[in-house]
C-alpha cells in the first residue's frame, strides 16, 4: 500500500544528530526538473529517489546549493514511510566536482608545462655548448705556435658555431616569454575557479520511519535568495524612417549557486520573492513651525513599517563574450503580481557567473518618427520613435542597445509605463541634423529703471536639415521661472514657440524638409528690487 506524505514549511534547522543505529542513507543523484528564476534569486524544483530500510532513518539529499533558505523548503514522497522532519545544513566536508571548464584548463596548462620544461632544456644545451666552445678556445701550445691559415680557420669556426648557437638562444627564449604569460594567466584562471570549490554544499535531512523496505520518490522544491538573476534587456533595431520598429526582448541570466542547472525548464519573473510580503504602512505625517526661521518645517517623517523576519513562501509551494540562444520558444502570462515568461524549450545555465542571454520575444510595431532637440544641454538632435499597442507585450523597463539603419548608435533605457498608451523608444543621435545655439550679442547689460534693476537676453537657435528627407523636429528651450513675487519675468519674443507657465519650457514644433534651414530667436527680460541679488540668472 502506497500512501502520500507530504511536508510543509514547518523545518527543523542545524546539523542532524544519528537518530538510530542505522547509517544515514546518502542521495545524491537528485535531478532538478525546473528552475523559476526572479529578478533576484530563484525557486528550484527537484525530484529524487531513495530505498529505504524498516525503522527509523536519515535520508541526506547532497549536492544542493549552500544558499538554501531553509523556511521555503517543501517536500513531498511517495512510498509506505512516514516523514517525521526535515532539515537543511551546509556541508564543508564533501569535495566538490570539478566544472569542465577547470578541467578544460588543467589539461591546457599541462600542455603547456610540457612545452616550456622542452624550451629550459633546450636552453640549458644551448648555454652548456657555448660554454664548452669558450673553454676550448686556446690554439697550439705554449712552446709551438699556430699557422695563421689554421688560425684564421679556427676563427671562423667558432664565430660561425657561436653566431648559431646565440641564434637559437634568442630564438628559444622570445619563445619562453609569451609560453610564461600564458601558463600565469591560466594559473590565475584556476585559482579563481578553484574558490566556488572552496564553498560548502547544502545538505537536505529527511528523518524517516518506515514500515518495510521499499523504494520512496522525492518531489522538493527550494528558494534561493541571492547567487541567481536576470535582467531584462531590449535591442531596438529600425531600417529607416517610416519604417516598424523590431523590438528584441531578451533575459540575461546568471547563477552561482553551486548547482549546475542542465536542461531544465526555465521561467523567468519580474518580481522578487525575498523583499518580503507584508504590506507597509504609514505614520502620522505632522508639520510645525521652526521658532528661528519661522517657516514651516516638516517635523515628522514617512515611516515604512515593515514586519521583520518575513519570508514569502516559494513560488508553486501553496497547496539569468555571452553564451547566447535566439529563437526560444517563450510564452508571455501576467500573474497578479508581475509578469512572467516560461521558456518552453529546455536550457542549461551552468553555475560559472557568466551571463547567459535567452530572447523571450521579439515584435514588430508600427512607429511615428520625430526628432527632439534641446540645444541648451545638448547641440544633437534625437531620433525617437513613439510606438503604440505594447501594453499587452509584458514588457518591463530595461536597457536597450539601439540599431538605426543597420548602425549601432548606443545604449538607450526604456521607461515603460501603464500610464502612457504610447512608448517612446530613443532611436540616438541624428548627425544629419546641425542644431548651433548663441546669444546674441547686442543685447544690453543690467540696467536701473524706477528702482528696479532689469537684464534682457536674447537667444538664436540655427537648425539645418542635412537629410533628403523631411523631418518632424520638437525644438525645446527656456526661460526662468521666479520664485517669489517680486522677480517679474516677461517674454518679449518667442517666434511662435509654445510656453509653458509652470516650467518656462518653450517648444516649437518644426517640419524640415530635406536640405533646409531654419531660425528660431527668442528673447526675455528680468526685474528685481535694486536692493536685492537675485540666484540663478
Amino acid at each position: 500500500m502506497h500512501n502520500t506524505l507530504i511536508i510543509s514549511l514547518t523545518i527543523l534547522l542545524g546539523i542532524p544528530g544519528l537518530c538510530s543505529a542505522q547509517q544515514p542513507v546518502w542521495v545524491s543523484q537528485s535531478t532538478v526538473q525546473e528552475v523559476k528564476i526572479y529578478l533576484s534569486g530563484a525557486t528550484v524544483s527537484r525530484t529524487a529517489k531513495a530505498s529505504l530500510k524498516p525503522g527509523l532513518q536519515e535520508i541526506i539529499l547532497d549536492g544542493l546549493s549552500p544558499y538554501v533558505n531553509a523556511q521555503s523548503i517543501t517536500l513531498k514522497g511517495s512510498g509506505d514511510a512516514t516523514i517525521h522532519s526535515v532539515s537543511f545544513h551546509q556541508n564543508y566536508l564533501q569535495e566538490q566536482k570539478r566544472s569542465p571548464l577547470i578541467q578544460r584548463l588543467e589539461t591546457e596548462l599541462d600542455s603547456l608545462l610540457l612545452l616550456s620544461s622542452r624550451l629550459k632544456s633546450k636552453l640549458q644545451v644551448n648555454n652548456e655548448t657555448q660554454k664548452l666552445i669558450l673553454a676550448n678556445t686556446q690554439a697550439g701550445s705554449n712552446q709551438q705556435g699556430v699557422k695563421a691559415s689554421d688560425l684564421n680557420q679556427l676563427a671562423e669556426y667558432f664565430a660561425q658555431k657561436l653566431g648559431k648557437l646565440q641564434e637559437e638562444q634568442l630564438e628559444l627564449q622570445q619563445r619562453e616569454k609569451p609560453l610564461n604569460e600564458a601558463i600565469t594567466r591560466i594559473r590565475q584562471q584556476l585559482i579563481t575557479e578553484k574558490q566556488a570549490l572552496q564553498r560548502p554544499t547544502g545538505n537536505l535531512v529527511v528523518r524517516m520511519d518506515a514500515k518495510q523496505a521499499g523504494p520512496v520518490q522525492f518531489e522538493f522544491s527550494y528558494l534561493i535568495t541571492t547567487a541567481a538573476s536576470w535582467t531584462p534587456y531590449y535591442e531596438l533595431r529600425s531600417t529607416g524612417l517610416g519604417e516598424p520598429v523590431e523590438v528584441i526582448y531578451k533575459a540575461k541570466i546568471s547563477q552561482q549557486t553551486g548547482e549546475d542547472w542542465n536542461n531544465v525548464k526555465l521561467s523567468l519573473h519580474g518580481n522578487q520573492p525575498a523583499a518580503g510580503s507584508q504590506r507597509p504602512f504609514l505614520s502620522p505625517w505632522y508639520l510645525n513651525f521652526m521658532p528661528s526661521l519661522q517657516e514651516v518645517a516638516v517635523m515628522g517623517h514617512r515611516k515604512s513599517q515593515e514586519m521583520r523576519g518575513a519570508v514569502p513562501m516559494a513560488a508553486g509551494a501553496a497547496d539569468s563574450n555571452v553564451p547566447e540562444l535566439n529563437s526560444l520558444e517563450v510564452s508571455t502570462g501576467q500573474d497578479q503580481l508581475a509578469y512572467s515568461y516560461r521558456i518552453e524549450t529546455p536550457y542549461s545555465i551552468p553555475s560559472d557567473g557568466r551571463e547567459y542571454q535567452v530572447e523571450i520575444q521579439r515584435n514588430r510595431l508600427d512607429a511615428q518618427y520625430t526628432h527632439i532637440a534641446v540645444p541648451k544641454s545638448d547641440n544633437d538632435a534625437f531620433l525617437v520613435a513613439r510606438v503604440m499597442g505594447w501594453q499587452d507585450l509584458g514588457l518591463m523597463p530595461a536597457q536597450a542597445g539601439v540599431y538605426f539603419e543597420g548602425t549601432y548608435t548606443g545604449e538607450a533605457y526604456v521607461q515603460t509605463s501603464a500610464d502612457y498608451d504610447t512608448l517612446e523608444l530613443s532611436l540616438g543621435r541624428d548627425k544629419r541634423i546641425l542644431i548651433k545655439r548663441e546669444r546674441v550679442n547686442d543685447v544690453s547689460g543690467t540696467t536701473l529703471i524706477s528702482g528696479k534693476r532689469e537684464r534682457k537676453f536674447s537667444y538664436e537657435t540655427t537648425i539645418q536639415n542635412l537629410r533628403k528627407d523631411s523631418v518632424d523636429l520638437i525644438l525645446v528651450d527656456q526661460i526662468p521661472v521666479n520664485m517669489q513675487k517680486d522677480i517679474i519675468v516677461e517674454l518679449e519674443e518667442s517666434t511662435g514657440a509654445t510656453r509653458n507657465e509652470q516650467s518656462g519650457e518653450l517648444t516649437w514644433r518644426l517640419e524640415l524638409k530635406g536640405g533646409q534651414s531654419l531660425r528660431k530667436k527668442f528673447s526675455f527680460k528680468v526685474k528685481w528690487p535694486k536692493d536685492q541679488t537675485i540666484q540663478g540668472l
